[in-house]
Parts: C-alpha cells; sequence; structure tokens
C-alpha cells in the first residue's frame, strides 16, 4: 500500500520521521525508523533517511506493509449527537480512540467500525472517521466524520483555528491568575520515549512546533485548582505539557509530574467538555457540551473537604 502526504506550511522544518508519526499515528516510531532502514520512504523519487528535513510542499511517500486488519466490535457508544455527515461521541476515559502498531482491539475505532459502516477514509483503515484524537486517559467529546468531504471540512476548520474545543481539568496548586494565556513550544527530546517538553523558543533538533492555551481558573481549594481550557492549536498532550510547564501538572498524570499518591485518587483528570463547528452540509455552527463524568465529580468532591 502507498500513501503519499504534502508537508503544509506548518511542517516545513520538520524531520521527516516527526511528520510520518503524526499523519501515520497507529505507528509506533520504531516501525517507522525500520521503515527508513528498508527504503520504504521516499520524497519524491529519491529515498532519504529519517532525519531528512522537510521542505514545504514536499511529497512525502511511504510504501506500507498494510498486514493487519481493525475489526468491527460491538462496544457500547455514548453518542451525544448523529446526522448523515457527522457523529459527536462522548470517550471514556481508559479508551484509545484508534488502533496502533501492536494494539488492534478495544479502541473507539473499533466500536465505530460495528456502529457505522461508511466513515471517511482519508486517515486509513486505523483511523476510519478519525478527525482529532484524545489520549487514553483523557475523557469526552470527539468529532467523527462519516465521509471525506465533511472530514476535509473539518480539518480545515482546525488549521484555520476555528475548530472551538474547550476542557476541564484539576491541577496541583493554586493557579494565582484568574486567565492566563500559555504560549510555548513543544518538542520531542530523543530519550524521553513519549514524554514531550515545552519550550520557551524554537528548537528545530527538539522538532518543536507552536502551541497556544488560554485557560480560565473557575475554583480555587486549598492545594488544587479547577480550570477551563481552551486549546488554539492542537499538538500532542498539548494541555498536559503546557500545564506542567508552568508548575500546574492535572492530578493522575504520571507522565507529565503530578505523583501525588491520594487515598481518593480517580486517574488523569481532564476532560474534553465542549467542542464547536460550522457544519459545511446543514451550514450551521453547532455547539455541544456534556456532562462532568462521574470520576471528575468525585475527585471536585474529595478535594473540597481538604483542610
Amino acid at each position: 500500500m502507498i500513501k503519499s502526504f504534502v508537508v503544509d506550511a506548518e511542517s516545513q522544518g520538520l524531520r521527516v520521521d516527526v511528520f510520518l508519526k503524526d499523519k501515520l499515528g497507529e505507528f509506533t516510531r520504531s516501525r517507522i525508523a525500520k521503515m527508513f532502514d528498508l527504503n520504504k520512504i521516499k520524497i519524491g523519487s529519491g529515498f532519504v533517511g529519517k532525519s531528512h528535513i522537510l521542505n514545504f510542499k514536499d511529497l512525502v511517500i511511504a510504501e506500507i506493509d498494510d498486514q493487519f486488519e481493525v475489526l468491527p466490535q460491538n462496544i457500547k457508544l455514548d453518542i451525544v449527537y448523529e446526522d448523515c455527515d457527522v457523529l459527536v461521541v462522548n470517550k471514556p476515559k481508559g479508551m484509545i480512540t484508534h488502533p496502533f502498531d501492536g494494539f488492534y482491539k478495544d479502541t473507539l475505532v473499533n466500536a465505530l467500525l460495528y456502529y457505522e459502516k461508511k466513515l471517511s477514509d482519508i486517515n486509513g483503515k486505523f483511523r476510519p472517521g478519525i478527525v482529532h484524537r484524545l489520549d487514553k486517559n483523557t475523557s469526552g467529546l470527539i468529532l467523527v466524520a462519516k465521509n471525506n468531504e465533511f472530514h476535509e471540512a473539518i480539518s480545515e476548520q482546525i488549521k484555520n483555528h476555528t475548530y472551538e474545543r474547550k476542557y476541564e481539568a484539576v491541577v496541583n496548586g493554586s493557579v494565582c491568575k484568574n486567565y492566563g494565556i500559555i504560549s510555548m513550544y513543544i518538542g520531542r527530546k530523543t530519550n524521553y520515549g513519549e514524554k514531550l517538553v515545552g519550550l520557551k523558543n524554537n528548537d528545530l533538533n527538539l522538532k518543536s512546533r507552536f502551541a497556544l492555551t488560554i485557560f480560565r481558573t473557575l475554583e480555587r481549594y486549598k492545594k488544587f485548582t479547577h480550570l477551563e481550557l481552551k486549546l488554539k492549536t492542537g499538538r500532542t498532550h498539548q494541555i498536559r505539557v503546557h500545564l506542567s510547564s508552568i508548575g500546574h501538572p492535572i492530578i493522575g498524570d504520571i507522565l507529565y509530574g503530578s505523583k501525588i499518591n491520594f487515598s481518593f485518587y480517580e486517574g488523569q483528570c481532564l476532560h474534553a467538555k465542549k467542542i464547536g463547528f460550522w457544519h459545511s452540509g446543514i451550514r450551521k455552527f453547532l455547539s455541544f457540551d456534556c456532562e462532568l463524568p462521574d470520576y471528575f465529580l468525585k475527585t471536585l468532591n474529595k478535594i473540597s473537604k481538604i483542610n
């Protein structure tokens, strides 16, 4: 199977392996590295190494060994909205959004394939319908495109920052500001595994990309703060990296520094509460807001009792 990608202005300057990890989200970094070793990656007509730096409008061509099948599974979905173009699903904490290399079942995609036969195929068979993802331990609203035309329209809104995403989180410490903007690059260190780092300046050596998060304080507790967060960009782990970088990691986010061990520990407390988008099919802006899940409410109730 051959897949090709054109490098947009936002991706120029990235290493080609980092670019492909984003485009082939179901593949591990080791699998992508092996593709380079086997001369499975070209730019234009020539093979390149994984550290090759991309230019604007480069054509990246990947030859993929498409040996695994993603099967439908009868997993209950919490569907908030549905029409002929789109599904809005409330994903539970603990569910992976789409299959990846070595893990092909019990994901949101497996459930979607059972529920709906027609989904967009722009992102390939591992991510049918998936326009944007949520981390495994992040709960909340996710949009699923049923056809390519709608998928492309939403992708354009995400690119132009007109797709609305609001989250709520409980973080360690007292956030002193009522409102604030976290403007920071996010990069990857080779010896950090899946962990990313927040940077004040662009660093091409760390393949960093600009990210912007706006926050509002909803309530302060003795040792914690309940925040609302609005994404203006959509980087991997963006909220988690940004909050950790300012000294207020999310409760339960072990990867980014929240190592407190409560008797009432409820896991990572991050919920995608609201999404909004222009629906090109019905020519109307739609907005959806879901209730905070039980684990989040239990956390709020317990931290409110700390003296």
